[in-house]
């Protein structure tokens, strides 16, 4: 089931945002960055105006996607829990964001070392531009986008 996000849901996507990201960053995650505390993050943004969060739940959150509204729009973020990979929970939250979308043009960073995400943003249409910024241990951040 997919529902709106409240700010109560923050420790919970936070919990989601550090186990995903400890999956795809792997021996390049940064200890001091992996332990910092996401909760507070996740209660501002959730909250902020101009903004969308989305949960997947199934007995708990399985996974969250969270858009910056504009008139090109940001999905800033689209994690699951490593253990759900492959299951659906991602592409039933991309769905959801293409509702939200509605055919605007939108914009994206990925990790270029996440090969499982590259995969996932360009078999539903996003496509890499030559935009980049650093990255963890000198892997960039390259945007992509859908659309437009």
């Amino acid at each position: 089931m997919l529902r709106a996000a409240t700010v109560e849901d923050a420790a919970a996507i936070a919990a989601i945002h550090v186990a995903s990201r400890a999956a795809y960053y792997g021996e390049h995650l940064d200890p001091a960055d992996a332990a910092r505390d996401r909760e507070p993050m996740w209660r501002r943004l959730v909250a902020e105006d101009g903004r969308v969060t989305v949960v997947a739940e199934d007995e708990g959150l399985t996974g969250f996607l969270h858009v910056r509204l504009g008139e090109t729009l940001e999905l800033v973020s689209l994690y699951v829990l490593p253990e759900l990979f492959g299951r659906g929970v991602g592409s039933a939250l991309h769905d959801r964001f293409e509702e939200i979308r509605g055919g605007r043009p939108a914009e994206l960073e990925v990790w270029d070392g996440n090969a499982r995400a590259k995969a996932f943003y360009a078999a539903r249409g996003w496509r890499a531009t030559d935009r980049t910024r650093d990255g963890v241990t000198g892997i960039p951040f390259v945007t992509w986008r859908l659309g437009g």
